[in-house]
């Protein structure tokens, strides 16, 4: 195909099935008014043809393109039922002849490249297109959605070599258009192998900036059923950090991160309670660096372990008529009663954390459970090692979500209000300082 029938003899044609071979039985069903409003786009749509075809002859640029646009928006408005009409056609094709008369003084009189096709694809990042920038030119991507209007207008804000814009004004005639999907846009030869396409398209937008991971929202309010029990008389100021933390868990909107900041201050707790359980074994009395170190030592050589451990304690506390822990085992009852028809979605995400829920036989057996999961998720979302599952937006399966989003989430939310709400001998501090040594006068 020759660059300036890419550029012009799609419009051409359509204005003139449009005005000069006129669907009789379609232009006799409108009223008399209707029908002078066709005539009178008709006219004006003549018009712009004889522009373009003046262009074409001389291999010039159209400076009309955008008046026909508007054209072509008002006879959408008023006569999109006529037979064959495609407006997603045309406006293709304007964006990409008005993206062209914007960039080039003169049409080569020369072929479009072969060098370049095109794939349909359903990647749907956020920003709707994107278009490398680089050399040589068949190292070029292109990525956006035909059929979107949004996603055009993006497209036509980048600039890349203009080879390229002739290349997707030839493809018009092949894209479908009845099928609204994406289309990636690359050399040839490497469509054969379009992961490896998708993966040089991220690399291209991750150098411009671009946002490749989509974002899995967890907006929910946090679940306090303690909240009734906070005392402005009781010391809240030793959880700082932790409400801290807890600030940026509702603030953040990602489901990922949002763990992570849980996690955060399930970590500070697993160090605190051996702490909090010195403190009130001495009384108050002096102790050392050494008990310090000793107490760290452990809970960095055996993290689960210490996890498991502070579950031991909490527990055990006093929740509604009740415990916490027989409350989040009851949860957890439940939540695989109403997700039933997930079981093989469910089982299929533990199995990827080396976990089962058959496991579970009683609330002792369900605390290593739940301890062991809760850092299995934790170290699936950070790690990324060749042999271990990760869990990211691209493999967040139905699974990870109602775990994470229905059972633990909400589950952790309450165990650490309840925690922070009143004393108690896991997390809470007698003192408002610890001794290390004494003075000696």
């Amino acid at each position: 195909m020759k660059k300036v029938d890419a550029l012009y003899s799609f419009l051409i044609n359509e204005i003139k099935r449009i005005c000069e071979t006129t669907d009789e039985a379609y232009w006799t069903s409108l009223n008399e008014p209707m029908r002078d409003r066709f005539d009178a786009l008709c006219d004006s749509l003549s018009d712009h043809k004889i522009d373009l075809e003046t262009c074409h002859h001389t291999l010039t640029v159209s400076a009309r393109l955008r008046d026909l646009q508007v054209v072509f928006d008002e006879f959408q408005l008023e006569f999109s039922g006529y037979p064959e009409f495609d407006f997603s056609k045309i406006t293709y094709s304007l964006a990409m002849a008005v993206k062209l008369c914007d960039s080039v003084g003169l049409v080569a009189d020369e072929d479009v490249s072969s060098d370049f096709g095109f794939s349909p694809c359903s990647l749907n990042f956020s920003c709707r297109a994107f278009a490398s920038s680089v050399t040589p030119t068949n190292s070029n991507v292109i990525w956006f959605n035909p059929c979107d209007v949004a996603s055009l207008q993006s497209l036509v804000s980048y600039d890349t070599d203009v080879e390229l814009w002739y290349c997707l004004a030839a493809f018009l005639e092949d894209i479908d258009f009845t099928q609204p999907s994406e289309i990636l846009v690359s050399n040839s030869a490497s469509l054969s192998e379009k992961g490896n396409v998708v993966s040089l398209l991220k690399i291209y937008m991750l150098a411009d900036g671009k946002k490749i991971a989509r974002t899995i929202e967890y907006i929910r309010a946090p679940k306090n059923s303690s909240i009734n029990d906070f005392d402005p008389e009781r010391n809240y100021a030793q959880f700082s950090d932790v409400v801290q933390i807890m600030g940026e868990y509702v603030d953040r909107k990602d489901v990922l991160s949002k763990y992570l900041s849980i996690y955060h201050v399930v970590e500070n707790f697993m160090f605190k309670s051996p702490i909090v359980k010195l403190e009130r074994a001495r009384g108050g009395v002096m102790f050392s660096i050494r008990d310090f170190r000793a107490l760290y030592n452990e809970v960095e050589k055996k993290e689960v372990e210490a996890i498991i451990d502070l579950m031991k304690g909490a527990f055990l506390l006093p929740f509604s008529a009740s415990t916490i822990g027989h409350e989040i085992y009851r949860a957890w009852t439940d939540f695989l009663t109403a997700h039933a028809a997930n079981e093989q979605d469910i089982d299929a995400f533990l199995a990827k954390l080396g976990m089962k829920k058959s496991s579970v036989s009683d609330l002792n057996s369900f605390r290593n459970f739940f301890a062991k999961t809760l850092y299995r998720i934790r170290c699936s979302v950070v790690h990324n090692k060749e042999t271990e599952f990760h869990i990211s937006s691209e493999t967040y399966c139905e699974g990870c979500r109602l775990v994470m989003e229905e059972f633990y989430l909400p589950s952790l939310e309450e165990l650490i209000f309840l925690l922070i709400c009143k004393d108690n001998s896991v997390v809470w501090y007698h003192s408002d300082s610890i001794a290390l040594w004494n003075r000696v006068l």
